[in-house]
């Protein structure tokens, strides 16, 4: 081999070694830019790093664990939320909104398993309100419940410390408009058209922050249609609020089973009746069983005892971020 083939080859070489060095740095690249990926191997080998699964839905928990190789076990918890992962144990150590767990060790996922005809969630409407919301709270907690509350914009500062509160506590939290004005007569009925609505969500948006700080990014983005998705507009008026809403990020939630408290069932027995058939109703139907109620006195009044009853017929109670949503109109 002469001098000139030797050069021609180490040239050859070194080109192909410079083609690794930069596919190696481009991979790298487009996995540094890529925030989605679930999980990275830790350059020990040793470790998998992790979204932090505790308090998450049992099921998006499992799927996330399994997409990476995660081992894991359920524990089963007697809590009265369910499908929830309420701790977890696991060989590792914690970061910023990370784990990293043990490569080889198994993850303990600490829930109440339940089939979906078990879980109920409660909803409340057109609060806070100075009497009755801390009473609500206070039952929920005696019982162990989480619930959802669709409150109005225009009084999330008045009752700031209220809607602290309900945070703090653990529920979820929800836009029902900004003033739930439903004339028709008036300049600022709130179905005047889309951008009307959407005015509404900016103003509760708005109203939350200044209660809540940066807090307020980490509340879920849950919307109620006053009156329901169907009862001041329909078809595909209906859809185009619905798909403007979701643009903002909202999940929609209508209701499947109801109290009649709006409807001045003023006692619990009437309120269970009527919960009774509506909830028989919406099983018949595979809906979610999410139940209406009101921030008012009456179901103040009457609710130990449709909460009794519930928990006697074996209901479990979660937030409706963990439900399917759902919508009159489409």
């Amino acid at each position: 081999m002469n001098k000139e083939q030797k050069t021609r080859i180490i040239l050859l070489c070194t080109l192909v070694l410079a083609l690794i060095v930069l596919l190696l740095l481009a991979a790298a690249v487009v996995d540094a830019l890529n925030p989605d990926k679930p999980v990275s191997d830790d350059p020990r080998g040793d470790t998998l790093d992790v979204k932090n699964i505790s308090g998450m839905n049992l099921r998006e928990a499992v799927d996330l664990l399994s997409s990476v190789g995660i081992k894991y076990e359920i524990v089963r918890t007697d809590s009265r939320l369910p499908n929830r992962v309420e701790k977890i144990e696991y060989e590792g150590s914690e970061g910023d909104g990370y784990i990293s767990v043990n490569v080889g060790t198994t993850v303990k996922l600490y829930a109440n398993e339940v089939s979906s005809d078990k879980v109920i969630y409660l909803t409340f409407d057109d609060g806070p309100t100075r009497d009755n919301t801390f009473d609500i709270l206070d039952m929920l907690d005696h019982y162990g419940i989480k619930a959802s509350f669709f409150v109005l914009g225009n009084r999330i500062e008045e009752f700031s410390d209220r809607i602290e509160d309900t945070v703090l506590r653990g529920h979820a939290l929800g836009c029902h408009s900004f003033s739930h004005n439903l004339d028709r007569g008036d300049e600022n009925y709130i179905y005047a058209s889309v951008d009307t609505m959407l005015g509404e969500i900016e103003k509760y948006e708005k109203s939350l922050r200044n209660v809540l700080g940066d807090k307020a990014d980490g509340i879920k983005k849950l919307f109620r249609f006053p009156g329901g998705s169907n009862s001041r507009i329909n078809g595909d008026e209906a859809l185009e609020y619905i798909a403007r809403i979701r643009e903002r990020g909202y999940g929609i939630y209508d209701w499947s089973a109801l109290t009649g408290d709006a409807e001045g069932n003023g006692d619990a027995q009437s309120m269970l009746s009527t919960l009774k058939s509506s909830l028989e109703r919406a099983k018949n139907a595979n809906d979610p069983l999410i139940v209406l109620l009101h921030d008012k006195g009456t179901t103040k009044e009457a609710l130990s005892d449709i909460l009794d009853y519930l928990v006697g017929e074996g209901y479990y109670f979660d937030t409706v971020d963990n439900a399917h949503e759902y919508v009159f109109a489409e």
